[in-house]
């Protein structure tokens, strides 16, 4: 009875663990840590990574111009007359001075 079962699954056993190999490399190419979902996950990743560095490399190019403007070799009197206003809280009588609220700080992530 050994020998019959032994004889029947012989040819069987070759292709069962070759579909088993496959099985399991197709999973873990698709679920595994390097795998398809994990590549989407980490390009999202980098996308806001990017918007982030756009986003603060606008901010610092603004900063770079107000800061030219100030620059002691080449000052901009307008840009001097604001900032000295801002410092000393000052106004002239018949200016009329807005106040907008300051913007919230972005939450840190």
């Amino acid at each position: 009875m050994f020998r019959y079962l032994r004889r029947k699954l012989r040819p069987v056993i070759g292709p069962v663990v070759g579909v088993c190999l496959i099985a399991y490399f197709t999973y873990h190419a698709i679920q595994g840590d390097h795998g398809i979902f994990a590549r989407d996950a980490l390009q999202g990743e980098v996308d806001q990574a990017k918007s982030t560095l756009d986003a603060l490399t606008a901010r610092r190019v603004e900063m770079e111009k107000r800061a030219a403007l100030i620059d002691p070799k080449q000052v901009d009197l307008d840009m001097l007359d604001e900032r000295a206003r801002a410092m000393l809280n000052v106004a002239r009588p018949d200016e009329v001075v807005v106040f907008y609220p300051k913007p919230a700080p972005a939450p840190a992530q």
